[in-house]
């Protein structure tokens, strides 16, 4: 079992997922998780447990055994950000709270490339992942 702990809260997660991945980006997440105020010396702000649990949510929903681990990043104004650069593909999902959740995709190899509000829809990031997993 995964325990979250932050100043306010302690979240319990499995930790018998199918997925190295799903496991090691939900560790990573708990690293940052407690970064205090100002973190970076320049005014960030904490990481908002919100984010921290949509990213785990997505962490384990949709990361599979084939993807490659991605870099699990905090952001300034207290969101996360999961991101690979990896495999030909530049894909960065960033969450600034649970109403906003923006996905860029690069294709190195094809050239395709978009940005998208995936807040209320999941289809672009199952593409994505999909796309990354399945390229060896």
């Amino acid at each position: 079992m995964h325990r979250l702990y932050t100043r306010d809260y302690l979240l319990l997660f499995p930790s018998k997922s199918d997925s190295k991945t799903s496991r090691d980006v939900i560790e990573d997440i708990c690293t940052i998780v407690n970064l205090p105020a100002n973190w970076d010396s320049h005014g960030a702000y904490p990481i908002d447990i919100k984010c921290a649990t949509v990213a785990i949510e997505i962490a384990l929903l949709y990361l599979t055994r084939d993807t490659p681990r991605p870099s699990v990043v905090p952001t300034v104004r207290g969101g996360i950000q999961v991101e690979w650069h990896v495999r030909d593909f530049d894909v960065e999902l960033k969450i600034d709270s649970p109403e906003q959740i923006e996905l860029f995709f690069e294709d190195l190899r094809t050239g395709e490339s978009w940005e998208e509000d995936i807040t209320t829809d999941s289809a672009r990031l199952i593409t994505a992942i999909e796309k990354l997993s399945s390229r060896g």
